[in-house]
């Protein structure tokens, strides 16, 4: 036990079991299994956090009745007794490990397309889909029956495979969650109307799922606290603490979890960078004091610090993470040994974890790349011979790479042509809303002091003059160019006419040119690249007023900000006095300090103009070995992975 934090590390009681400390990991999606069951693949990523401390691991919500499935996002069959295998030797593995397996049991309601489902999706009441705007069947009274058989069948399943606790979703807008909410159940009958018939469905499937466990599964039930639809905070609050109040008081649940969000609102479900730390204390707490059962809440939980202090002053009796858990395996394990400060940092962007699902991927991060690749990534291992070892680049491909070599005893030299490190990853980390991407050049910079990597800054080391070393990885990033151009308009294979000696948005942020007066930005990057850049250059007091024309159809930063769930802040960012944007508008000509855009439209004079087209690779000698985007240009985690695999293989 670490005496810093006496309350994490505690043990505690929920039902019949008891858990060895506070923190656990709350059931999350990765996509890791499939129809046929917990894959080799999902087990071992559940079991390393298992070996890291987390007192439970959650598995991903599980479809449990055959209307619900979805292989897109919830594969796993809770439906079919095919999982039990499976499912039994992960909770073998998961108590070999010293943890508690959970798992949580949902039914999709109305987000399940009749395409896929090959028949209407079931919901309270026919309100069409936020997703696939399908207009769902009212669930009948016969299928309601089926569907509270099903929970108890798919409970059975759970206790045959050894599974030790199971939570209900209630939240979001899925079916539970839909039948609680006022505005998405118009129903007359006694599962409609007053707060006791809108639970009744929720109700009756805890006592179902007790039954059927024979109470020696400890039963938790996941609730929304606000944002299922616009409305103010308070009601859905104290709506949320009244349903509590009454599945509690009748002893139907062992704990309570609460979320904020809904598939109309998932920028608060899953909150990303911009938005506060531990942003749903206060509602847990007074959740926490209205009913007697253990409360626990999932968003923005990232320290111990956070942890303890939720702990402490009665905000919380459990603590859930789920994305930070992702980024660090070893969370508990690591704050029990007293080495919080090798704790690596999620930064809440939400690229390879949310991303990934949104593109119907499994799941990682950005970096963390062994997360739900432990089979592909083994840990890293002394190795038998310690070689020097260069690393030419200082972004997150080159610090990964310097990383990993050094845990494995090499003698690692780390070469940065800038005075700081960090690449491009420090540049947005220099925007206020990206001030976490910080976090992690900083989680790199103390593990390499740690472990001894010599760091060269303000070094520019050439390619036809490498430095001494039995290993070298070149990670030197790309250079700006006019790449993105091709991907709308292949045939401009030298680009925007006129636009050849134009500099590039990364170097205004760099601090290597400036602006001032009237500023164009020519956009065919997008993503957070201009986002950033559009910010900067907007808050410059030598610009008086920023334009912006992008590729980009509905929204300046889409190809990100719609995967990650941060389009409505990207809105109000560019929403704001001194910007303008021109979506769907492509440049042709640039002169004089004007553009010409497709359709023959001129605009300008401006006094400063930018390109936001992207990076190409630089000329590398023939069989260097390249990490990151001195490769192929591509993204973090891509680096990441990259420098994470070199080292291994040195």
């Amino acid at each position: 036990m670490n005496p810093s934090y006496p309350n994490l590390c505690s043990p505690i009681s929920i039902g019949p079991l008891t858990l060895k400390n506070r923190a656990y990991v709350a059931g999350h999606s990765m996509l890791l299994s499939d129809a046929t069951g917990i894959t080799d693949r999902h087990r071992a990523y559940l079991v390393e956090r298992a070996e890291g401390g987390a007192a439970m691991v959650g598995i991903e919500s599980a479809p449990v009745h055959p209307s619900s499935k979805d292989d897109r996002q919830n594969p796993l069959p809770l439906y079919s007794d095919v999982i039990i295998p499976s499912l039994a030797g992960t909770a073998d593995a998961v108590h070999a490990a010293g943890s508690r397996l959970m798992l949580v049991m949902q039914h999709r309601g109305s987000h399940v397309s009749h395409i896929t489902n090959h028949a209407p999706a079931l919901a309270p009441s026919a309100i069409p889909d936020i997703q696939t705007g399908d207009v769902p069947l009212a669930a009948s009274s016969a299928d309601l029956a089926d569907i509270r058989a099903a929970y108890g069948a798919a409970a059975k399943r759970c206790r045959t495979a050894s599974v030790d606790v199971l939570e209900i979703m209630g939240a979001l807008d899925y079916l539970i969650g839909a039948f609680l909410h006022p505005a998405l159940n118009l129903r007359t009958d006694a599962y409609g109307g007053s707060l006791e018939n809108r639970a009744r469905l929720l109700m009756e499937i805890l006592e179902t799922v007790r039954e059927a466990t024979r109470g020696a599964i400890p039963t938790g039930v996941r609730l929304t606290v606000g944002d299922v639809v616009d409305e103010e905070d308070e009601s859905a609050l104290q709506r949320v603490i009244a349903t509590a109040r009454l599945i509690a008081g009748q002893g139907l649940v062992d704990y309570i979890n609460i979320i904020r969000g809904s598939y109309r609102n998932m920028d608060n479900a899953m909150p990303a960078m911009h938005l506060p730390r531990m942003g749903l204390a206060e509602q847990s707490t007074q959740l926490r004091e209205a009913i007697d059962v253990p409360v626990s809440f999932a968003g923005g939980i990232r320290t111990p610090r956070e942890g303890e202090y939720l702990l402490a002053n009665g905000h919380a009796d459990l603590i859930a993470m789920a994305r930070t858990w992702i980024a660090e395996p070893h969370w508990m394990a690591k704050l029990e040994a007293g080495n919080e400060d090798q704790i690596r940092p999620c930064i809440s962007c939400n690229q390879a974890c949310t991303g990934f699902l949104m593109r119907a991927m499994p799941a990682s991060c950005i970096l963390n790349p062994r997360a739900g690749r432990e089979l592909e990534f083994a840990q890293p291992v002394r190795a038998v011979t310690p070689r020097r070892v260069a690393i030419v680049g200082g972004g997150p491909a080159g610090l990964e790479a310097a990383r990993v070599a050094a845990s494995r005893g090499h003698r690692v030299r780390l070469f940065e042509r800038e005075h700081r490190l960090g690449g491009d990853m420090a540049l947005a980390a220099a925007d206020r809303q990206r001030a976490e991407m910080q976090l992690a050049i900083d989680w790199w910079l103390r593990e390499l002091n740690r472990l001894g990597v010599e760091i060269v800054l303000d070094h520019e080391v050439s390619v036809v003059e490498p430095p001494e070393a039995d290993a070298l990885i070149w990670a030197i990033g790309a250079n700006p160019s006019q790449v993105t151009v091709g991907r709308y308009r292949p045939q401009l294979v030298e680009g925007i006419a006129g636009a050849q000696g134009l500099p590039h948005g990364r170097e205004f942020l760099r601090g290597e040119r400036r602006a001032n007066g009237r500023v164009l930005v020519i956009d065919e990057e997008g993503g957070w690249p201009v986002l950033v850049l559009a910010e900067a250059l907007r808050c410059d007091p030598e610009v008086t007023n920023v334009t912006v024309i992008t590729a980009e159809r509905a929204a300046l930063g889409e190809n990100h900000t719609s995967f990650t769930f941060e389009g409505s802040v990207a809105a109000r960012r560019v929403a704001k006095p001194g910007l303008q944007i021109r979506l769907g508008t492509f440049a042709t000509l640039v002169e004089d300090g004007c553009a010409t855009l497709a359709g023959g439209e001129r605009i300008g004079p401006f006094d400063t103009i930018f390109l936001s087209t992207g990076t190409s690779a630089p000329d590398m000698p023939e069989g260097s070995q390249l990490a990151g985007d001195c490769l192929v240009p591509r993204g973090i985690w891509a680096a990441v992975s990259e420098g994470h695999a070199l080292a291994l293989s040195i």
